[in-house]
């Protein structure tokens, strides 16, 4: 069913009327107070998961944060991971995406491309998309740790491989 600009959807025996907008967007009037007062109620069309981005975020900060010389700081508006002044890893502006340096990307694009991916902008660079939506702790956990072993110096390397081996 299509839906037009301005087109009523449905009216309710409570006097709730629905249309659609030039956004798209359902809204619904209520009959009462009476009409000149008519208040619209812009629904969305689909629910955000608020908490979803703060889960992959600390979830980064718990891995990333205790290895040698990471610090977190904004990159283009959003928290992005440094070994030594170079970025490994950020989140994207959607908040579901990580954006990850890695050498072997086609590896991984070519093992799930739903979860591993990149766009235009990343051809020409050593980094790819993760869909933090659809990618096993696991699996994010060893690529972000080889994305930090290929930035950080070899001394930071050899420190991270002392404390691990203890």
């Amino acid at each position: 069913m299509e839906l037009n600009v301005g087109k009523w959807i449905g009216e309710s025996k409570l006097g709730v009327h629905q249309r659609v907008t030039a956004d798209r967007y359902p809204v619904i009037f209520l009959n009462f107070p009476p009409p000149p007062f008519q208040i619209p109620l812009k629904l969305p069309t689909f629910t955000l998961m608020i908490d979803q981005p703060f889960i992959y975020l600390e979830f980064l900060r718990k891995t990333c944060l205790p290895w040698p010389g990471v610090t977190e700081k904004l990159c283009y508006g959003t928290p992005g991971f440094y070994v030594n002044k170079k970025l490994f890893a950020r989140m994207k502006e959607d908040g579901e995406t990580l954006v990850v340096q890695s050498i072997i990307r086609e590896k991984w694009m070519l093992k799930d491309p739903l979860t591993y991916f990149i766009t235009d902008h990343y051809l020409n660079y050593d980094y790819m998309l993760v869909n933090l939506q659809r990618v096993a702790p696991e699996e994010l956990t060893e690529l972000v740790q080889t994305a930090w072993y290929n930035r950080a110096p070899r001394k930071l390397q050899q420190q991270y491989e002392e404390n691990n081996h203890e």
